[in-house]
């Protein structure tokens, strides 16, 4: 039988707000959410319906990136 961990590490998952200028191909919102971790931030987005997905790394040490994009 396995020993229960005391401490299991959780990752936090933040909201990115998100716009398009054009409803696109699938006429959905997209969702982007961010996780903090070593280096940088996990980046997970995903159409509102379907199954598309994506999860990329973002390096940024110094954690700068306020979550949105240059205009």
């Amino acid at each position: 039988m396995k020993k229960e961990q005391a401490y299991k590490p959780v990752l936090m998952w933040e909201m990115l707000n998100t716009t398009r200028e054009e409803d696109g191909l699938l006429n959905s919102k997209y969702i982007a959410e961010r996780a903090k971790v070593p280096g940088g931030w996990l980046v997970i987005s995903q159409f509102n319906i379907g199954g598309a997905h994506g999860l990329v790394f973002l390096p940024d040490p110094n954690h700068a990136w306020d979550g949105g994009s240059l205009q």
